[in-house]
């Protein structure tokens, strides 16, 4: 299958990041770093986090065939707004 499209959260400040990467390595996903891309269970997530401007941008690039793009973004998207209830 194809990649879904982007998806670009804001207000994801150094808090918000750690948690992500924290939840990413305890699903397998190991996020290091501000750019990178992983792959889990055929499932392949690229990310670009700008300190900055506290903007993450994650895009899921492949997944397999039976794996709808709606199920991977909501995944992505409760992961996110987990970690950003958390910290506010």
């Amino acid at each position: 299958m194809a990649g879904c499209g982007p998806q670009r959260f804001t207000g994801v400040g150094p808090a918000e990041l750690a948690c992500l990467k924290a939840k990413g390595a305890s699903a397998g996903v190991p996020i290091s770093g501000n750019d990178g891309q992983a792959t889990t269970m055929g499932v392949t997530v690229r990310w670009h986090y700008d300190e900055a401007a506290e903007v993450l941008a994650l895009e899921c690039t492949d997944a397999p065939f039976f794996v709808p793009c709606s199920t991977i973004t909501d995944r992505i998207k409760q992961l996110v707004d987990g970690c950003m209830t958390q910290s506010g």
